[in-house]
């Protein structure tokens, strides 16, 4: 994860790969939505409720953390000073966020969620940022 990869090993066979890219489009996507032949070929297996269901994202309740079990561990990580994170951001808007994240105002959820993955990552890496 540290690399950003992701891999869905039963599709990586170059075999199957080759394959797939013969198919014609009019075969494999039916208007804005792909992989029919797929969905064909488990069609007795999977239910219709969750084959034809729209694509959903996963998501993780970040602005809970934050609030909850990440309340008195974020602001160490963004705002010592020694922070990485300093160097690309002023430490006054973080903490600015952060209040008023803490405080319901406003939600700055992913905004933080992305400032500590990045201040973990340079830490733990040892890369110097800005």
């Amino acid at each position: 994860m540290a690399h950003g990869l992701e891999v869905r090993s039963p599709f990586l066979d170059h075999n199957l790969l080759d394959f797939a890219s013969t198919i014609p489009d009019e075969y494999s996507i039916s208007g804005k939505s792909g992989k029919q032949i797929l969905k064909s070929a488990y069609s007795d297996l999977i239910p219709n409720e969750i084959s034809r269901r729209q694509k959903a994202g996963f998501t993780v309740p970040v602005g809970e953390w934050i609030k909850g079990h990440l309340k008195s561990s974020t602001p160490d990580l963004l705002l010592a000073p020694y922070s990485e994170i300093h160097k690309i951001v002023q430490p006054q808007f973080i903490s600015q966020m952060l209040d008023q994240h803490l405080n319901y105002k406003q939600d700055h959820a992913i905004r933080l969620w992305n400032l500590i993955c990045l201040e973990t990552w340079a830490r733990t890496f040892k890369v110097p940022l800005g």
